[in-house]
């Protein structure tokens, strides 16, 4: 967001809706709170999944930046996939599982999980390649893992 805004303070700059206003402010609250500066990294890290992957939604489709993010953020994803539509509906399963894993829910009947689990990866691999490399290795067993659980 900042190379989208040019500037760190993207969050002050950017004409963004209430509901990550009002995300934006809650965090900056919390940290406050905490007797903590107020910084970006700060900010960034107080922010939820669900904050980021509302960029991708129709509510942003007439702001300015939301096809900067698309040319800065995901210059990975294959030109063919790297539209708006594609982008929301990828990133809401990601978000979806991901809610469901942070809140200990049963996910090992899905029918999909481990094409979900490929999805994720090639997702963090198009926005940090770094990051998917790490991933890779962290979740390096999860396939031997979802087959036990599965049989």
């Amino acid at each position: 967001m900042c190379t989208v805004a040019g500037a760190d303070n993207w969050y002050d700059i950017l004409t963004l809706d209430s509901t990550s206003m009002k995300n934006i402010n809650d965090a900056k609250h919390k940290i406050q709170k905490k007797g903590k500066p107020v910084t970006h990294d700060r900010i960034i890290s107080e922010l939820t999944f669900g904050f980021w992957t509302s960029f991708l939604t129709p509510r942003y489709s007439q702001a300015s930046f939301q096809s900067k993010i698309i040319k800065t953020c995901f210059r990975g994803v294959p030109a063919a996939q790297r539209n708006i539509k594609y982008l929301q509906t990828r990133f809401d399963r990601i978000r979806v599982l991901r809610n469901r894993v942070s809140h200990h829910e049963r996910i090992i009947h899905w029918k999909n999980l481990n094409d979900q689990h490929d999805e994720l990866l090639e997702s963090i691999k198009w926005l940090d390649k770094s990051s998917y490399e790490l991933a890779c290795c962290v979740i390096y067993y999860f396939e031997d893992i979802h087959i036990k659980l599965v049989n």
